[in-house]
């Protein structure tokens, strides 16, 4: 915090790499957790980096498995298809979550 400058605020997420960016008191506001993300055709822009919200299935395609990630910010439509390899990478406790669950 510098002198004479507002308090910033850092948003969930933004200080792994997703965004620099810091916000003071008047551009946020408080929101209800049962209030629905926005659908992903009004999200501005392409985000560099995707969050995981949730595994929600797995498939063994070929010898390859792979698991459908619903992403958080968007819709149940945007889910993917990604690689076993990939996610366990890049997340790794999102498949341990997942593997203890389908237990």
């Amino acid at each position: 915090m510098m002198p004479n400058q507002p308090i910033g605020y850092y948003l969930d997420g933004d200080r792994n790499g997703l965004s620099t960016v810091t916000y003071t008191k008047n551009q946020l506001q408080v929101v209800s957790n049962k209030e629905q993300a926005p659908p992903s055709s009004v999200i501005r822009g392409t985000p560099s980096k995707y969050i995981i919200k949730e595994i929600v299935d797995k498939r063994k395609k070929g010898k390859k498995i792979e698991y459908r990630v619903r992403w958080k910010g968007y819709t149940e439509s945007d889910d993917t298809w990604e690689p076993r390899d990939t996610l366990i990478k890049d997340a790794p406790d999102v498949v341990e979550q997942y593997e203890s669950l389908a237990r």
